[in-house]
């Protein structure tokens, strides 16, 4: 995960920065599809996180994660995707479901 942020928010400048942008941007891209596909809006399971509408652009997602990294360092050994996980959990809560029907007593 700490990788994956000092991708995300290099120190350095030039043609090694726009490719560091250019992967960071297209792991958070191919990461957001992913978790698209496998809980769509109105679909079955409750989706893992909820970004809004309108949501951030990918460059400032990979800036926040890239920050949010920086103040969790106890997450910077754990594969990307889960650090990445974790980010979008913190920063875009999902909202609290109602009570399902069948969880409902009836009078």
């Amino acid at each position: 995960a700490s990788e994956l942020a000092a991708i995300c928010d290099p120190a350095w400048a030039g043609v090694p920065r726009l490719e560091a942008i250019a992967y960071c941007q297209g792991f958070l891209t191919g990461f957001g599809q992913y978790h698209a596909l496998l809980y769509p809006q109105g679909g079955p399971a409750r989706p893992l996180f909820c970004v809004p509408v309108p949501g951030p652009s990918v460059a400032q997602s990979g800036i926040a994660f890239a920050a949010w990294s920086r103040e969790n360092p106890q997450y910077g050994s754990e594969p990307a995707l889960d650090g990445l996980l974790r980010w979008a959990q913190a920063s875009f809560p999902c909202p609290a479901s109602p009570p399902s029907r069948s969880s409902r007593r009836t009078r």
